[in-house]
């Protein structure tokens, strides 16, 4: 195994046998000893330093730093869920391996660990980091870069690592103490990193008095000779020392005591000044100089051992550590020494922020954001109110698959710091994950308060920014629950503002919602119905009916050729416990949810394809469109599925299976949907898209998807000849449609007329009530050998339509211009050709006219076209000539007569 997950990352490190026993020191007539808890001592023991108060007789009688290392290890692995610490060292013997010096408790993690000091990932794990970086370094397993190593945490239950290096020595450089935590919670680790840095403090601090006792031992040539070389060592130190006497006067000061209060002062001048005269030149560089004096006159009263941090005014933080000097029950003065831990703090700081801070956009993360929410519940006061919110981008899944995560990530920390200069001091704002956000507001003046501050953040978000070199926009989606009396947990807040934000989703995004009771009713229906589409799958309720797709398929000259049925659509449904056959209309909203739209979709393909197989067996060739959710197509089983039910039949079935796509959204616009439909056509199954025109993004996807097929919305067709625009739209995706090749079906046509007025556009597949209404495959049997009989305009079409580009485009263009005079948008341009005399002529429903005068000779509605077009005319010139709403609405009843003359023109009819 490599050594990346156990902090011996970017070396070698050796196996090592069983750590050392602990070791006894005497100390005052007073024997320190150090040994791990067994484990009900560790469950039981309260998280502290247990080295503290011992750091000096370490560094006075531990024979060598390994013996101060291993009481290290012995002391951490004594506290609850430290199952395991070790110290290293990295060899500079240029084979880059790791030497370990002392370790205890369960140390089977640190068996086989072995790795080359050029290997891939180099440099990445806590010790190499931690080492090289001097930076306390601190890791969750279930943090992406130890995914190697999870598993063999999980074996020994370990879940967070911490690296500590040791300050202020620069012998131990290359060291580094690891600790590894099981069982963390937030709690535990905090509790585990202060502890951990409070005991490595003091290992320092005996390691560099260790360092200085050895060279004192080693430099002893006389007692004299000692006694100069040990003042010189203590005064170098970093530590700062001072000795005060029972009277309380100086016996000896280092000049690291004088530099870490910037005296320019000879230490040996203060030998034999009361400590007042000493106290009296630095209280004043505190930070709080009243304070301090306090403090240090309790520590001279009490005589007792403390340790405290210590404040100083330019902003550094100094630990200090008072030792009370005893000879027996006699004492014989103290012992004051100062370490500077400024950066010690500032690594503090920094891993407060890895636990508690988003490392993406620096607001604070999911962890800080239940603790805050926790704790204002906790506390909520009477009368206050409590307001919890989640935000969540629309579209951003769009933005990573168009620009790449990079440029989405960049939009993170722009979208956290707009949504932050909204919020108040006492707000929080977390990024919970992904692209969402949470908000809390401990103190928010009610529901007025809540509708003013969305839409704030609605606002703060809106504005486009730069990403990436490209200007993109994107909106919110905000749910809000308020709090305000009763008990209340922190889950049923969250799941109440979830409800409310997807509720604004529900309703079209960019926008907000306050949780009420209604919402909780409608979650509630919804699970029933989900209930109820799941029963009716597992009880075999569901069935299929087909709906026909009448094809005329023109010749070379642009005539109407013969008509005949190839293709059928798969359409859901169920039939209720008492027999009632209920559309997919009735359920639809929850078909797409997770645990149904995977289920749902495999059953209908098994279903489509096993009718399919039947029909060929039966010598009938049709093909079936059947219609696939976009959660399904999307999820990456689904090609599996396709390729599963495939499998499963003769080969030549694939051609005879169309997956129909419904193009509501943006789901579909990514590079993922253009793979998977790229894939099934690999398959031999054709690709269509559903609802063309209702989504928000049809060209694109047109433009993204390789599919064969387009169905034009209902919506569009329902209305052709009395609404200009939806002429216009129906056009205008035919046309486009067929320029690029695709095939173009019209949904919700439903009389004859309505067919064909689609087929003079060009559109040569129908499919509605006109043709037939949805059946079961038996029924579509016995359809198929009567259809013409059924639909005799069918042979009408089969004989004289034809496709008319001109006729159409004139019709559409002549709307227009009644829209802009309707609108009064009219240009001055548009008003100028209107008042020519020959405006009749001139536009091009005139020329149309003009174009088929002779062969339309005699024909009543076309004479009947061309009387209305010269009034409408007419009527246009005086409207304009002398502008009124009455003659305005004489304009709009006489186009719509002139549009019907139109159509009986083109089509037939009775005047």
């Amino acid at each position: 195994m490599h050594g990346e997950g156990w902090g011996g990352e970017g070396f070698g490190l050796p196996r090592r046998g069983k750590h050392r026993e602990a070791f006894t020191a005497p100390t005052g007539g007073v024997n320190l000893k150090i040994n791990a808890l067994n484990p009900t001592q560790r469950a039981e023991a309260p998280s502290r330093n247990p080295l503290q108060g011992t750091e000096q007789t370490l560094a006075m009688h531990a024979p060598s730093v390994d013996v101060v290392f291993q009481a290290l290890c012995d002391a951490a692995v004594s506290q609850p869920r430290c199952a395991l610490a070790w110290v290293g060292c990295a060899e500079e013997d240029g084979l880059g391996r790791v030497r370990q010096l002392a370790s205890a408790g369960n140390t089977a993690p640190l068996q086989d660990i072995a790795m080359a000091l050029d290997g891939p990932r180099i440099g990445e794990g806590l010790f190499a980091r931690c080492v090289k970086t001097g930076q306390a370094q601190f890791l969750a397993m279930d943090a992406p870069e130890v995914l190697a190593w999870r598993a063999r945490a999980a074996e020994f239950g370990i879940t967070t690592m911490l690296a500590l290096p040791f300050p202020g020595v620069p012998e131990l450089r290359n060291h580094a103490a690891v600790f590894y935590e099981t069982g963390a919670d937030e709690a535990g680790d905090a509790d585990l990193v202060e502890t951990a840095q409070r005991m490595v403090r003091d290992v320092a601090f005996a390691a560099r008095a260790i360092f200085t006792r050895h060279a004192l031992e080693q430099s002893h040539a006389s007692a004299s000779q000692a006694n100069a070389r040990f003042h010189h060592i203590f005064n170098n130190l970093p530590t700062g020392v001072i000795v005060f006497a029972a009277d309380g006067c100086v016996q000896y000061c280092s000049g690291a005591f004088m530099a870490m209060y910037a005296l320019d002062l000879d230490p040996a001048t203060l030998v034999g000044r009361p400590w007042r005269e000493l106290w009296g030149r630095i209280a004043g560089l505190h930070a709080d100089p009243e304070v301090a004096t306090q403090r240090v006159k309790a520590q001279m009263h009490h005589h007792q051992s403390t340790t405290a941090e210590i404040r100083l005014a330019d902003g550094r933080i100094l630990l200090g550590h008072y030792v009370p000097l005893q000879d027996g029950d006699q004492s014989r003065g103290a012992l004051w020494s100062l370490q500077d831990i400024t950066s010690l703090k500032a690594q503090e700081a920094q891993i407060h922020r890895l636990v508690h801070q988003d490392p993406l956009t620096g607001l604070a993360n999911r962890r800080a954001f239940d603790t805050r929410l926790a704790q204002c519940l906790y506390t909520h006061p009477a009368g206050k109110v409590l307001v919890v919110g989640i935000l969540d981008l629309d579209h951003f899944k769009n933005v990573n698959d168009r620009l790449g995560h990079g440029v989405g990530d960049a939009l993170l920390i722009q979208v956290g710091h707009r949504l932050s200069t909204v919020l108040r001091d006492s707000d929080l704002i977390a990024r919970l994950g992904g692209d969402e956000f949470g908000l809390i507001l401990p103190d928010c003046p009610g529901a007025d308060g809540v509708s003013a501050f969305a839409q704030r953040l609605l606002a703060a978000v809106e504005p486009a920014m730069v990403l990436g070199g490209r200007t993109e926009q994107i909106s919110v989606s905000i749910g809000f629950a308020v709090h305000q009396e009763g008990a209340c947990d922190v889950q049923t807040l969250l799941r109440r503002a979830d409800m409310a934000m997807y509720a604004a989703k529900a309703a079209g995004r960019r926008q907000y919602r306050v949780f009420d009771v209604e919402m909780e009713s409608q979650i509630a229906r919804r699970e029933s119905l989900r209930r109820w589409v799941l029963g009716a799958l597992h009880e075999n309720r569901l069935e299929l009916h087909y709906q026909p797709v009448l094809s005329l398929v023109s010749d070379h000259a642009g005539e109407a050729a013969r008509a005949g049925v190839c293709k059928v659509e798969a359409l859901l449904r169920l039939r209720d416990d008492l027999g009632t056959l209920h559309a997919a209309s009735a359920f639809e909203e929850v078909i797409d949810e997770p645990q149904l739209a995977g289920p749902l979709g495999r059953w209908v393909l098994d279903q489509a394809l096993s009718q399919v197989e039947r029909w060929k067996s039966a010598g009938l060739s049709l093909q079936v469109c059947v219609n696939i959710s976009p959660r399904h197509f999307l999820d990456s089983s689904f090609l599996q599925d396709v390729r599963h039910v495939l499998r499963q039949r003769p080969d030549d079935l694939a051609q005879l299976i169309e997956l129909e796509l419904t193009e509501h959204g943006s789901q579909l616009n990514g590079h993922q949907a253009r793979e998977v439909v790229k894939a099934c056509r690999g398959l031999g199954v054709s690709v269509s898209l559903d609802d063309f025109g209702t989504g928000n993004a049809s060209l694109t996807h047109l433009q993204l998807l390789d599919v064969s097929t387009v169905k034009i919305d209902r919506r569009f067709t329902h209305d052709l000849f009395g609404s200009n625009a939806n002429l216009s739209i129906t056009y205008g995706m035919l046309r486009t449609a067929q320029m690029m090749g695709l095939s173009v079906i019209a949904e919700g046509v439903e009389t004859s007329r309505q067919a064909a007025a689609l087929l003079a556009m060009g559109c040569r597949h129908l499919q509605g009530y006109a043709v037939a209404r949805p059946m079961s495959a038996a029924q579509l049997d016995a359809w198929l050998r009567t259809w013409r009989a059924q639909l005799p305009w069918v042979e009408v079409l089969e004989a004289g339509s034809r496709v008319d580009d001109a006729a159409i485009q004139a019709i559409v263009s002549h709307g227009v211009g009644v829209q802009q005079l309707l609108d009064q948008t009219l240009s001055d341009q548009g008003k100028a050709f209107f008042m020519q005399p020959q405006a009749h002529r001139l536009c091009s429903l005139g020329r149309w006219c003009a174009a088929h005068a002779l062969p339309s000779r005699g024909d009543p509605a076309f004479a009947r076209l061309e009387r209305m077009h010269v009034e409408f005319h007419a009527l246009v010139h005086a409207h304009l000539t002398a502008p009124s709403q009455a003659r305005l609405a004489e304009v709009e009843s006489l186009s719509l007569a002139l549009r019907g003359s139109f159509w009986d023109a083109l089509l037939g009819g009775s005047p």
